[in-house]
């Protein structure tokens, strides 16, 4: 089974594109209610796989997409 690869650094990026602003960790932070120390956490993560539904799910509704859009199935050699 393949790892989850994180795109929530270039859903944030599409988001600012699309709306036309440039979006940072606060805004993530502050349109999610989470902390912005967990929002940290989730940009630099580079798979997703142990991260809690809880925390991604305010994420995606933030970035106008479904949870399982916030990673791709990365196959493991």
């Amino acid at each position: 089974m393949g790892k989850l690869k994180n795109r929530i650094p270039e859903l944030l990026q599409r988001k600012g594109l699309r709306d036309d602003t440039r979006y940072l960790q606060k805004h993530l932070a502050e349109g999610t209610g989470l902390a912005q120390s967990a929002i940290s956490r989730l940009m630099n993560y580079e798979y997703l796989d142990n991260v809690p539904f809880i925390n991604l799910y305010p994420v995606a509704q933030w970035l106008e997409v479904h949870v399982e859009d916030l990673a791709r199935v990365e196959d493991e050699e």
